[in-house]
């Protein structure tokens, strides 16, 4: 890197269409990605992606859903059980 901060992009096309592009960041770690000649990312075990950084998201999306279904279906009864309250009086 030329300059303590900076993010540099390499990429690199082959003769056969594919494209390697390596982004060093500016703490010091490299991302590599390839791509076959058609666009889609090729896992090559020369490929080390192990130093991306971490977005420290661990949430499990599926409990998430799961509460949203179940408050939507509380909602759902709560509200049938208060019309059937209110028709009956």
């Amino acid at each position: 890197m030329d300059e303590e901060g900076v993010v540099t992009e390499t990429t690199v096309i082959a003769a056969d269409g594919s494209k390697t592009i390596t982004i060093h960041n500016a703490d010091g770690t490299k991302i590599v990605t390839k791509y076959d000649p058609d666009g889609k990312v090729t896992n090559d075990k020369d490929t080390d992606n192990s130093t991306a950084p971490q977005t420290d998201d661990n949430s499990n999306m599926y409990l998430w859903i799961a509460l949203l279904f179940v408050s939507g279906g509380a909602l759902i009864v709560f509200g049938v059980k208060s019309r059937k309250r209110k028709t009956e009086r």
